[in-house]
């Protein structure tokens, strides 16, 4: 995967996509042709989900501070699932200090967009490949 040599918000302007804050959001819209971007982390489950919003993203690591990022990206999700806006996803690229004990950091994404399905499970809603539908 290569990493990209622009900056995130080069890439998600160049979508024509916006966002609330481009310091903590989590999630993009282009309004006029009905889309939202997720950065996608690089945990892959079963079935070749990636996590998308989980749940408990609500609040921060300490568990008391709200996360700014959550109301903006839960709205994004609703217009997914109610409004028929499209999904697409770009990967995230993370590292981990060199112990591997410290927080895991965004080192960058590529911009290999993606459309993906939405899906939700208990704790949280995941993109997935489209399923193809075989026609006769």
């Amino acid at each position: 995967m290569e990493k990209s040599r622009r900056s995130r918000r080069q890439f998600i302007l160049a979508q024509k996509a916006t966002c609330d804050n481009w310091t903590w959001s989590w999630s993009f819209v282009n309004e006029k042709d009905k889309v939202i971007i997720f950065g996608s982390g690089e945990k892959l489950i079963p079935g070749g989900k990636r996590l998308i919003l989980g749940k408990d993203w609500v609040t921060g690591p300490d568990g008391r501070r709200k996360s700014n990022g959550f109301p903006q990206s839960l709205r994004h999700i609703n217009l997914i699932k109610n409004e028929g806006y499209q999904l697409k996803t770009f990967p995230l690229i993370y590292t981990i200090d060199a112990s591997g004990q410290g927080p895991v950091r965004l080192a960058g994404f590529s911009e290999d967009l993606q459309c993906k399905d939405l899906e939700e499970l208990d704790d949280g809603w995941y993109a997935c490949d489209k399923v193809k539908v075989l026609r006769k």
